[in-house]
């Protein structure tokens, strides 16, 4: 979800990123296929914390689960937002809820590490 943030980043900036000869993802993979590759580490991520939660380590008793459900949902709605987007600048609030939300999922995690018996 990290590297979901940064590319929102690029996303953002992919024009002036490619005035200035910068060579991120967006850049090479252009405005709409930095906009599928932001969906896929989305996806990503959120498939890696299902299997975190059923691997075969202890996870502590918080778990949080309503909270995961809406931050989930939330990452959703980003997601719809950002592939209905075509003014990269409009996707500034988009960056600070998904590296707000992503901050969240990571301190529940934590919480969760914390918390065992």
């Amino acid at each position: 979800m990290g590297v979901a943030v940064l590319n929102l980043n690029n996303l953002r900036d992919h024009e002036s990123d490619a005035l200035a000869g910068k060579h991120t993802m967006v850049v090479r993979l252009g405005f709409h296929g930095g906009k599928v590759y932001h969906l896929a580490m989305l996806g990503l991520g959120w498939l890696s914390l299902l299997l975190f939660f059923q691997g075969p380590w202890e996870v502590g008793e918080w778990r949080g689960t309503m909270w995961y459900a809406l931050l989930a949902l939330l990452h959703a709605r980003h997601a719809v937002d950002v592939w209905r987007c075509e003014d990269p600048a409009s996707l500034d609030p988009e960056l600070k809820r998904i590296a707000l939300s992503t901050f969240l999922v990571a301190l529940f995690m934590f919480m969760d590490q914390t918390l065992s018996p």
